[in-house]
């Protein structure tokens, strides 16, 4: 195989879900369970655990600790960005394939055998979110700025993953198979470094998903280039009781790549989960044996909330909150 995986670790929290997501590869990857594996720590920090060390070690996980991310290490979502530009450069493989640390593999992920139309596949975002469905929408403004200011000419369009929703180009950074020579990673810093440059952040100042923009600004000038996972691949399986379809059915062993987020941190995350899963699939039994991280939660899950109550205000209460990375929007003169 000609592919390497990519993923960031940091101390804390990051460092159970890194050993996870690479042991992960190694057990269910089939074909490509022997990739090189590459995980990154870009921004400087707390030393790992000796035992996350160990761990990386024994699974044959190269760990990068070189500094990349000295501009912007405030925001932790840009070392994904300089990791995979790093990689991009330095590594030989034709293949990198980027994945968030809170991320498993459950099977092997043929979709990454790019065929030589593509230079990239990702799977379109679940929700509309910071995303704009055009003409109209709250958001175009600022995707329209965002477009000219990348020197996209053509816009192009993509179904949302929840609800099929029309929307500008817009992909979910969590799982990334991109070509190497194409050059996509050092464009998407460039385009990334450009948009903090001169300040062309949401109006709300948030810049949580500033990632995701980035690249949907990259691959606008190549839409014709991008191959679209499928439900399998990059799986929001805490919003499983909001999916209709085979996406609210699918069992453990039909899937590919699943995104938690923090929920294995929930004690009985699996068991909860509606509809159930089946229990004695090898990968439910496998993923059972890990789980639950901790710190434990006892947020409730998605489905199994009162209507009247956000899940902003759910995650104050239970002390789950996720941070949010902002900075001062100027007035442009």
């Amino acid at each position: 195989m000609n592919h390497s995986f990519l993923f960031c670790i940091e101390a804390g929290y990051l460092e159970p879900q890194s050993l996870l997501l690479a042991r992960s590869i190694r057990r269910w990857g089939g074909r490509y369970a022997c990739c090189p594996i590459h995980a990154f720590q870009p921004r400087q920090g707390p030393p790992l655990a000796p035992t996350t060390l160990d761990g990386l070690q024994a699974l044959g996980v190269v760990l990068h600790e070189e500094p990349l991310n000295h501009e912007h290490r405030f925001y932790p979502f840009a070392n994904k960005i300089y990791a995979c530009a790093w990689a991009e450069e330095m590594l030989q493989e034709e293949i990198l394939v980027f994945c968030d640390s809170d991320t498993i593999f459950l099977g092997e992920p043929s979709a990454f055998d790019l065929n030589l139309a593509l230079d990239a596949a990702l799977q379109p975002v679940v929700l509309v979110g910071q995303g704009s469905t055009g003409p109209g929408h709250p958001h175009d403004d600022f995707w329209q700025q965002m477009y000219q200011i990348a020197g996209v000419k053509h816009t192009p369009y993509v179904n949302t993953m929840e609800r099929g929703i029309p929307i500008r180009g817009y992909w979910n950074a969590g799982l990334i198979a991109v070509r190497r020579s194409a050059g996509i990673c050092k464009q998407w810093l460039q385009i990334f470094r450009l948009l903090m440059k001169v300040n062309h952040i949401p109006p709300s100042g948030n810049i949580n998903n500033l990632d995701q923009l980035s690249l949907a600004a990259t691959l606008a000038q190549f839409p014709e280039r991008i191959g679209a996972l499928d439900y399998r691949y990059n799986y929001a399986i805490p919003r499983r009781a909001l999916f209709h379809g085979p996406m609210g059915t699918v069992d453990l062993d039909e899937l590919i790549h699943i995104h938690y987020h923090r929920w294995f941190n929930r004690p009985q995350f699996l068991e909860l989960l509606t509809p159930p899963l089946g229990r004695d699939t090898p990968e439910y039994k496998w993923l059972k044996s890990f789980l639950p991280f901790h710190p434990t939660m006892d947020e409730p899950l998605h489905g199994q909330m009162g209507t009247q109550v956000s899940r902003a205000e759910l995650r104050q209460r239970h002390g789950t909150a996720r941070p949010r990375y902002q900075i001062k929007k100027t007035r442009k003169s």
